[in-house]
C-alpha cells in the first residue's frame, strides 16, 4: 500500500483504493460498499476518471477535485 493511501487510513478512511493498482476502480468501489457507493470521493486527477467517480458515489454523496479538470 502506497504511503499516501496508509495515511488517509490512518485519518480515518475505512477503505482506500488506489487507481494505479484497481484501473476500475468505481467497480471495487460498489463492491466494497454492497453496491451503496460511497459517500466521499477526493480526487486529485482529472480526465476520464471523472466518470468513474459519479458512477462510484452514493446518492447524497460528494466529489471533491483538487487540481485540474
Amino acid at each position: 500500500m502506497f504511503a499516501r493511501c496508509r495515511r488517509a487510513m490512518a485519518l480515518g478512511a475505512s477503505a482506500v483504493i488506489d487507481t494505479r493498482l484497481t484501473p476500475d476502480w468505481s467497480f471495487a468501489a460498489l463492491e466494497l460498499t454492497d453496491g451503496r457507493g460511497v459517500d466521499h470521493i477526493l480526487k486529485t486527477i482529472g480526465g476520464d476518471n471523472l466518470s468513474q467517480s459519479a458512477a462510484a458515489v452514493a446518492s447524497g454523496g460528494r466529489i471533491a477535485q483538487i487540481g485540474f479538470l
